[in-house]
């Protein structure tokens, strides 16, 4: 009798170690791509985008401005230039004696808007140099037909909305950065 609970208990161990392994490893949530995280308050979203035109992409500032956003400008306009130069390198290097008859390009999609050249920083108010527990950090990030814009009024609210507008720029099949 003790061999037979010994056996039982070996054979429903080992069969339930044998079935219970993980079949998808990766990551609980998955990575999104081109959308805004953490989500904000509120957000309007369609199927159009634009294409960013990397040659004459630039942040005009409008109103106030000061060294902080200057130089958060200087960051983001490498991230969401540069970063696709080492991705487009790398898609390259990768597709090169391939066939890329199937590609579209993505200004054929009947999703396409415009493309984007200037991003208009709309700060309503003067910098703070430093945050302060009860500040507006609210931003809005407007991209549609007429215009490309940011408007915050704290410097610290233009901070989330370049942050916010980094994380839309993706890359295209085709090596074009879309929004």
């Amino acid at each position: 009798m003790k061999y037979v609970l010994l056996l039982l208990n070996t054979w429903f161990l080992y069969t339930n170690g044998a079935y219970s392994y993980i079949v998808d490893p990766g990551p609980v949530v998955k990575a999104t791509k081109g959308e805004i995280w953490p989500k904000p308050k509120s957000q309007t979203t369609n199927a159009k985008f634009a294409m960013i035109n990397r040659s004459a992409f630039q942040f005009q500032i409008s109103n106030h401005t000061c060294d902080i956003l200057e130089k958060a400008i200087e960051r983001y306009q490498k991230l969401t230039l540069d970063v696709g130069n080492s991705a487009r390198r790398s898609l390259f290097r990768s597709s090169r004696g391939r066939n890329d008859q199937g590609r579209k390009s993505p200004r054929s999609d009947g999703n396409f808007k415009k493309t984007l050249e200037v991003m208009q920083l709309n700060l309503k108010t003067p910098c703070e140099s430093l945050p302060y527990l009860s500040m507006d950090e609210s931003y809005d990030l407007v991209i549609d037909d007429t215009q490309a814009s940011i408007e915050s009024f704290s410097v610290w609210g233009m901070l989330r909305g370049l942050e916010s507008f980094s994380q839309m720029v993706v890359l295209s099949d085709d090596g074009s950065m879309v929004s």
